[in-house]
């Protein structure tokens, strides 16, 4: 806000704070130059929320196939145990 006030333009702000990615800092400086900066700002927010979103799916993805995996690791070394303990019995039983 400092250097848009001291007469910076708004593209040239936000390129020196490294704050947004570079996609939404053109898309802003484009609507600066045509005067339309009020429905850019709208654009880039639904953009903005578009990746948060998308990001948020990813991790839910990755979590869920992970909470699988660790299941199925599980399960696995639960029927292998089993199987163990029921030929044991069975050798037992025979005097092997």
């Amino acid at each position: 806000a400092m250097r848009i006030r001291h007469g910076r333009s708004l593209a040239e702000a936000l390129a020196q704070m490294n704050a947004l990615p570079r996609p939404i800092r053109d898309m802003l400086a484009a609507a600066e130059r045509s005067g339309s900066v009020e429905a850019s700002t709208a654009t880039a927010a639904e953009h903005a929320a578009q990746e948060r979103d998308a990001a948020a799916d990813t991790v839910v993805a990755g979590s869920a196939a992970g909470a699988l995996a660790l299941g199925a690791v599980i399960t696995l070394i639960a029927l292998a145990i089993a199987w163990r303990n029921l030929y044991e019995a069975i050798f037992e039983r025979a005097g092997v």
